[in-house]
């Protein structure tokens, strides 16, 4: 039980760092746009500066919320609250959350093919969170038929 404590306070503290990395990134992403562009069109192609602006701002804009969610999923562990419908909602915006990632690189990928592979693993990220959200729904099913039962 220690251990699974241990292991939840690491998780929640690593998700607060990756909220300030999210912020870092939201900052200094135009720079970093620059950089890539002009370490990476060594051809002469056309700039795809504002692309992969929008495509990451428009990316954060859909993780932003799923590490929020995570954290309060994690703070629901944490305090014994494990298969409640709250979770299973928590587990539904987070697979929404990825399948927007996966949509907004799967256009980014017009202008650069190595963001298919970011959309597929955000797409695939997204599917393994609905099977998780199926299952904590049918533990939440099961859990208040057997409150009910003497």
């Amino acid at each position: 039980m220690k251990n699974e404590n241990r292991s939840l306070t690491l998780s929640l503290i690593l998700t607060k760092l990756l909220l300030g990395g999210l912020v870092a990134t939201a900052i200094v992403a135009p720079y970093i746009c620059r950089i890539y562009e002009n370490t990476m069109n060594i051809r002469n192609e056309p700039s795809v500066f504002v692309p992969m602006l929008i495509a990451v701002y428009l990316g954060l804009v859909a993780v932003f919320p799923a590490v929020f969610a995570l954290h309060k999923l994690l703070s629901n562990i944490k305090g014994k609250s494990v298969f409640v419908r709250q979770n299973v909602q928590i587990l539904r915006l987070i697979s929404y959350c990825s399948f927007g990632v996966g949509i907004v690189f799967a256009g980014f990928g017009v202008y650069r093919s190595i963001a298919f592979a970011i959309a597929v693993a955000a797409l695939f990220f997204g599917l393994i969170m609905r099977v998780l959200k199926n299952v904590f729904a049918a533990a939440v099913t099961l859990k208040e038929e057997s409150d009910l039962t003497i």
